[in-house]
Parts: C-alpha cells; sequence; structure tokens
C-alpha cells in the first residue's frame, strides 16, 4: 500500500474520481447537485452507488458506472470528464443501454464536462462547473461539497479507502496494459502476416508473369 505520508491530500480534489464518487454518495449533496446541473425536482433518492459495476457487453465485460442514482421512477449515470472529448457521444449511449431496461424512457446518462464552463451561461451550474476546474467556491451548493470534500481530505478511514482504491487502481491498469499490449502485439502479428501473404502473393503473380513472357520468347 502507497505510504500515507508520500500523498499530498491537499492536491486531492472533487476532481479525483475517488472523492468525486464519495461525496456524491452524500444523499443531501448528489440531489442537489443533479437538480441545479439537470433543472429538475428530485424529491428522494432511493438509491445512490459510487462505482457500481453492471451489464456486459458481447464480450461479456460490463462497465462502472462512476455514480448511479434513483429517484422513485427515474435513473440517472452521473460521470465526470475533465475534458471534452470526441467519443462522448458514443459512450453515453453505450453506458445509456446498459442501464435497467425496464427504466430505459426514464434513465438518464450524463457527462459532465467540467471543463466547459466558461460556455455555460446558467450562474449555478456555472459556479458548480468552475469549483471542479479551479476549487473556487461561490454558491451554497459548492461550499457543501467543498466542505465534504476537506472533511474526506483528513479522515483517517477515507485515506485508508482512498489508498487502498488507488493501489487496486494500479494493479487494474497493470492488468490492462498488459491485456492490451497483447491484444496490440496479436493485431500487430496479423498486420504483418497479411502484409507477407499480400507480398507472397504479389510475388506469384510476378513469377507466373515471367513464366508466362519467357514461355512466350521460346515459341517464337
Amino acid at each position: 500500500m502507497m505510504e500515507n505520508h508520500l500523498i499530498d491530500w491537499k492536491k486531492i480534489t472533487i476532481t479525483n474520481n475517488f472523492m468525486f464518487c464519495t461525496v456524491m454518495r452524500d444523499e443531501e449533496i448528489c440531489r442537489e447537485f443533479l437538480e441545479t446541473m439537470l433543472h429538475i425536482k428530485i424529491d428522494r433518492l432511493i438509491y445512490v452507488k459510487s462505482e457500481d459495476a453492471i451489464g456486459n457487453d458481447i464480450l461479456g465485460k460490463g462497465i462502472r458506472l462512476d455514480v448511479h442514482v434513483k429517484d422513485s421512477d427515474r435513473e440517472f449515470d452521473l460521470e465526470m470528464q475533465m475534458t471534452d472529448t470526441q467519443e462522448l457521444p458514443l459512450r453515453a449511449r453505450f453506458y445509456h443501454s446498459l442501464l435497467d431496461a425496464d427504466a430505459l424512457d426514464k434513465s438518464y446518462t450524463v457527462f459532465f464536462n467540467f471543463g466547459a464552463w466558461e460556455k455555460v451561461g446558467d450562474d449555478k451550474i456555472k459556479n458548480v462547473l468552475k469549483y471542479f476546474q479551479d476549487g473556487t467556491v461561490e454558491s451554497a451548493l459548492t461550499e457543501k461539497i467543498n466542505s465534504m470534500v476537506t472533511h474526506n481530505r483528513y479522515k483517517r478511514e477515507w485515506r485508508e479507502r482512498f489508498m487502498t482504491y488507488e493501489q487496486d487502481m494500479a494493479v487494474r491498469e497493470k492488468y490492462w496494459y498488459k491485456e492490451g499490449a497483447a491484444a496490440q502485439k496479436a493485431e500487430d502479428e496479423k498486420i504483418i502476416q497479411e502484409i507477407v501473404q499480400e507480398k507472397d502473393l504479389e510475388l506469384q503473380k510476378q513469377a507466373a508473369e515471367i513464366a508466362r513472357l519467357k514461355a512466350l520468347l521460346e515459341n517464337k
């Protein structure tokens, strides 16, 4: 496990995935966050879980939702996104397809692009996005979130769970890297084999053409 004294806890902000998931497990904060960001009204949340594993794709592998939330008749998947990437619409459709099939008409997969706060006109939403971007506290909601972040940073139990999570993620990334490297190696070998086969076919055609031309010359 990583040493406690090697971590600068002040640098663990809401943009850290484990911190984000921990804070959003607080029902009051999560409800107010959803209401602010989505302009909806939620009476009560009945299910709040972070790192929730759901669904299976065609390879039998599921996904882990950052924060999976349900109220009485809706379902929400909250994903933190600090940069704007082009594949977000496809990812959102895929994540949405793995939510409860019975609730697809009332389920929402939301990627919050916190890096785009300057483009937002709504002041309440902008305050939240700006807080995620640079830590500026300018609203009651961001004050609640920031207080929870500060509390967690110096809570021994949370630190221990954080270090365990980071260690687990390091192991997973190492495994994924090996899997990815193996898959890439197999793909490279496949490409090389295809190139060799194409070259062999080209050489065979050249040999056949040389034989044909030689035969024509001999028959003259």
